[in-house]
C-alpha cells in the first residue's frame, strides 16, 4: 500500500542510480507524479525535510511489510480482507473501494472464491456492502474490529501530521513540483 502518503523506489540509499527495478500496479484510481532518479537525487540532496521524510517513510514500510507478513501468518481469510478495507479505507476519500475480487485476491494472495466467500460474511456482518467491482464500507472501526485490530488508522512512525511527515507534502514544499511530471 502506498496510498496519498507514499513513494515508490528505493529511498533507503538515496543513490537512485543503483535502486531495484520494481513494477508498480495501481488498483485504486488516484493521482501520482513521476521524477526521474537524477532529478529526485538533487532534491534529497537539497532539502532535509525530503531527506528527512523519505527516512522515515522507508522505516514505516519496513514496518508494513513485517506486519503484513506477521498478519498473513495469523490471520484468517476474513480477517486479512476486513485489515486491508480498512486500511485502504484510511487512504481514499470516502467510502466506495473500487476494486475487483480478481484483484483483491492478486493483492492478498487469496483464493477468488474466498474472496466472494469472506466479502459476503463481512457483508451479513455489516460491515460491509458489496456491489460489482465495488466495495462500499458501513462500519470501519467493525473492520479493525474484525482484524484483530491490526489496521491501525495512523503509524506511529509516520503520524504527527507534519510537512515533514509525507514525502508527497515535503517534495512540493521543496519545490520538486517542477521536477515531478503527471503520469
Amino acid at each position: 500500500m502506498i496510498g496519498r502518503e507514499g513513494v515508490v523506489g528505493d529511498l533507503t540509499s538515496f543513490d537512485l542510480r543503483h535502486s531495484a527495478k520494481v513494477q508498480v500496479v495501481a488498483y485504486l484510481p488516484g493521482f501520482a507524479m513521476r521524477i526521474a532518479g537524477d532529478k529526485m537525487e538533487q532534491a534529497l540532496a537539497a532539502s532535509e525535510p525530503l531527506q528527512q521524510s523519505c527516512a522515515r517513510f522507508a522505516q514505516s514500510v519496513v514496518a508494513q511489510v513485517m506486519q503484513n507478513a506477521a498478519c498473513s501468518a495469523q490471520l484468517n481469510v476474513t480477517e486479512r480482507i476486513a485489515r486491508w478495507m480498512a486500511m485502504t479505507h484510511d487512504r481514499i476519500d470516502g467510502d466506495e473501494i473500487w476494486v475487483t475480487h480478481d484483484a483483491l485476491s492478486l493483492m492478498l494472495s487469496i483464493r477468488r472464491s474466498s474472496i466472494a466467500f469472506a466479502t459476503a460474511a463481512l457483508q451479513q456482518s455489516g460491515l460491509i456492502r458489496t456491489g460489482r467491482g465495488r466495495f462500499t464500507v458501513l462500519d470501519r472501526a467493525g473492520l479493525n474490529r474484525t482484524a484483530r485490530n491490526t489496521a491501525s488508522r495512523a503509524d506511529p512512525l509516520y503520524s504527527d501530521g507534519s510537512s515533514s511527515a509525507c514525502p508527497m507534502r515535503a517534495a512540493h514544499n521543496a519545490g520538486l513540483g517542477s521536477f515531478a511530471g503527471r503520469i
